[in-house]
């Protein structure tokens, strides 16, 4: 998906599909030949299932995947100051877009197994990070949007345009600062839930 925005960016035409397919099976090949183990689940399947349907998703984009009037910039790296009791927040904008109007949006990008509830999009604190960060980079009052690629039978696409008011901005800097001052504090428990299974700390986590 960078590939195919970065080319919107740089004034080439869309990507083909074809075009997309090598460049993800590329990337996915070399993920691959990594030493590390990737393991599968039951109903993932194997490495070349998996693959098919990374390709049936790229399809599901290029039918219906977001198209926008401008693509100001792919993967854009930030680094700011959310508040003066905070670390920086460093982060990466998947794609930012402007409308003939002159406002950004920044776009997120991900891929799920089922569509996200309404209360997903009101308190994930992700989108309203990337909403608190956008005047600190120049973005002004951006709106945040999640292109969801949905790992179905039949692949689709969902675009969300969550909301953000000042009040959930304000909410989202006081758990910031909630969480800078526990992990000042030495503060660590596990929090068992369906992640588990893909951490990467997991093992030390379960080893005690």
């Amino acid at each position: 998906m960078a590939h195919f925005y970065t080319a919107l960016r740089d004034g080439e035409e869309e990507p083909c599909a074809e075009e997309l397919h090598d460049v993800f099976s590329d990337a996915w090949d070399e993920q691959l030949a990594e030493p590390v183990p990737i393991l599968f689940t039951e109903k993932e399947g194997d490495a070349g299932g998996m693959k098919d349907t990374g390709v049936a998703m790229l399809d599901a984009f290029l039918d219906k995947g977001l198209r926008v009037d401008r693509v100001v910039e792919v993967e854009m790296p930030f680094s700011v100051e959310l508040g003066a009791s905070l670390p920086r927040f460093v982060g990466v904008y998947d794609l930012v877009t402007q409308a003939p109007g002159g406002r950004y949006s920044v776009v997120e990008h991900k891929t799920a197994g089922k569509r996200w509830t309404q209360d997903r999009l009101a308190f994930d604190s992700q989108i309203s990070s990337y909403a608190a960060a956008a005047p600190l980079v120049g973005l002004g009052d951006a709106s945040v949007k999640v292109q969801l690629l949905l790992k179905q039978k039949v692949p689709a696409v969902e675009i969300y345009r969550p909301k953000r008011t000042d009040r959930d901005l304000e909410e989202f800097l006081d758990l910031a600062c909630g969480v800078a001052r526990s992990i000042e504090a030495g503060i660590s428990f596990p929090r068992r839930d369906w992640w588990c299974r893909g951490c990467e700390f997991g093992g030390r986590c379960l080893a005690g």
